[in-house]
């Protein structure tokens, strides 16, 4: 039997992990087991919005402590296969200044010149033309990306077109966030507003799922 308290300390770090959820990990140790449950669970709740898990198995133990300790993540809007991104300005590990993804962006000023999806569908924003790639910047406690309505844009190529139902997700600096609904995006999307986090996904939100991005959104988007 595991040890139940190497079994909540699992737990714990799982749950302090949900961005990366959608990626297989290593089931070698627990963490990566129940850390692996995680994306099975946000398909269980979105099925099942509400209900309090049933804690009568393992499996019911693990779904018990994510409900019980659940933090919103944009990873979730993409639990049932939807397609779209999740950028995020605020994680340093997903940009770089080069379009190529070579050359890490560390500080305010840089360019960007790629940003990687965190959607888990690949879809990275990029910009071969140095002239045209934003900035990383900073206002309080705000990390965004400073285009110059000029020229500067960061390009998407999607697999095939999103379709005429799609909700595009703004986090604008010092403002409320901006949520455009029934938007039609086809097999590519340029990226030229300043934002602290943009999400797009094929598919109209819910109540709950709309409270949780603006939540999430005005957070990102707040200088202190």
């Amino acid at each position: 039997m595991v040890d139940r308290l190497a079994e909540l300390g699992a737990l714990q770090y799982a749950a302090a992990n949900t961005a990366t959820a959608s990626v297989n990990p290593s089931r070698i140790a627990a963490s990566g087991y129940i850390h692996a449950m995680y994306a099975e669970y946000v398909t269980w709740s979105l099925a099942n919005p509400g209900v309090n898990p049933s804690r009568l198995s393992a499996k019911g133990r693990i779904f018990g402590y994510f409900y019980d300790n659940a933090t919103f993540s944009p990873l979730s809007l993409f639990a049932a296969s939807e397609v779209g991104v999740w950028y995020d300005p605020s994680d340093l590990t997903t940009m770089f200044q080069d379009s190529a993804g070579t050359t890490p962006v560390t500080a305010d000023g840089q360019p960007v010149g790629k940003i990687l999806d965190k959607s888990g569908r690949g879809n990275h924003a990029s910009q071969a033309t140095a002239a045209s790639r934003p900035l990383k910047t900073s206002t309080g406690l705000s990390k965004w990306i400073d285009y110059d309505a000029v020229d500067d844009a960061l390009n998407t190529t999607f697999p095939s077109s999103l379709g005429s139902n799609c909700t595009v997700c703004r986090a604008n600096v010092g403002g409320a966030p901006t949520i455009l609904t029934g938007q039609t995006i086809g097999t590519s999307y340029a990226s030229s507003a300043d934002h602290a986090g943009l999400i797009i996904v094929n598919r109209a939100l819910t109540g709950q799922e709309t409270t949780d991005v603006t939540a999430w959104l005005t957070a990102k988007g707040a200088t202190a």
